[in-house]
């Protein structure tokens, strides 16, 4: 593949006015897709007859093929490195890929020292990032963000870019940076080090976020596909179901919308709607309005409470709207309830 071509300048600066563009990562991408190939059937549900193979393999690499594209045009309208990282997929050095510059210079030194808190940065960075994209900063600065790749419930894998400061650096910056390099007994490497961490690109950050976005959305469509296939399924479909169930009971009294709950459960809107009226006979939002009523039976048998504040406590927005609600789920008003003990 071809290296991805150098960003516009008014979007990528760095200390010498043009930084050298980022090269694609050298570790085969595929190495990674490839090796889901033995996981086809978790991406494509189908019978185990020899037909039935041959239909799963297509379609994993014609996913395959997609994620490909996918990375490859993203590294060539942004102008940032992108590389999978995880158990399929072991990265090189401190980010899961090959980059020419700072990071090369520090890790090719081989200090145990750097190489911990690299591993460790790494580590907190994915910790951080299982359930949404997180961004972080290294101790040298360089701006880094890993978005969770999902296939289905299962965790799979990152993508992971960066490796841009989020604001240009001053010579004086650099001071820290050394710090820490000579305290992992690199002080011989400090001029080289500087004039290459004075190099990497800097990106404007309304124009990173818009690309870490980018990632993000990609990874929810394809999660949400293959999760779809999960949900058709007569085991998985009732649990994440009883899964969106639990969701809506724990964040009822919230201003909670349907759209919420599908991401919390990894459905696009559309789908979990379908589903979800299939699974309990109820629309989300006659859903939602019992599991409220019901948390507001239980408070209206404590006397000390006001039924304008329960309405709200419950997650109404106004008394009219929560008498109007109760009436319709109970058949009685909430100070009737309240006269006849709450039940």
């Amino acid at each position: 593949m071809s290296p991805p071509p150098e960003a516009p300048t008014d979007l990528i600066r760095s200390e010498a006015q043009l930084a050298p563009p980022i090269s694609p990562p050298s570790v085969p991408r595929m190495s990674f897709l490839n090796g889901l190939q033995s996981k086809s059937n978790s991406f494509v549900p189908g019978n185990t007859s020899s037909a039935g193979r041959v239909t799963s393999l297509t379609a994993a690499q014609a996913e395959q093929r997609v994620m490909a594209d996918f990375m490859d045009a993203f590294m060539r309208v942004s102008g940032l490195p992108l590389e999978l990282s995880g158990k399929e997929c072991p990265g090189s050095n401190c980010f899961g890929m090959k980059i020419s510059g700072f990071c090369q210079i520090i890790h090719e030194a081989n200090s145990p020292i750097i190489r911990q808190e690299c591993g460790l940065f790494n580590s907190k960075l994915e910790e951080m990032a299982v359930n949404q994209p997180h961004n972080a900063r290294c101790f040298a600065g360089i701006q880094l963000t890993a978005v969770p790749v999902r296939n289905g419930s299962e965790h799979v894998v990152y993508f992971k870019t960066g490796h841009v400061m989020p604001a240009r650096p001053a010579a004086r910056d650099f001071a820290k940076v050394m710090h820490q390099l000579s305290g992992a007994g690199l002080e011989t490497l400090t001029q080289k080090a500087k004039k290459a961490w004075l190099a990497i690109p800097v990106m404007e950050q309304e124009r990173y976020r818009a690309s870490v976005d980018i990632l993000a959305a990609f990874t929810r469509k394809t999660s949400g596909k293959a999760r779809e296939d999960e949900v058709d399924s007569d085991h998985a479909g009732p649990l994440l179901m009883r899964e969106a169930q639990r969701y809506i009971e724990k964040n009822s009294a919230k201003q909670l919308k349907f759209s919420e709950v599908a991401q919390a459960v990894g459905l696009s809107p559309n789908y979990f709607c379908s589903k979800f009226r299939d699974f309990t006979g109820l629309t989300f939002t006659n859903y939602l309005a019992g599991i409220r009523v019901a948390c507001a039976v239980r408070l209206l048998s404590e006397p000390s409470r006001r039924i304008k504040e329960i309405a709200y406590d419950t997650g109404f927005n106004s008394i009219s709207q929560f008498n109007r609600v109760f009436h319709a789920v109970t058949g009685v008003s909430p100070s009737a309830c309240r006269l006849r003990g709450g039940a």
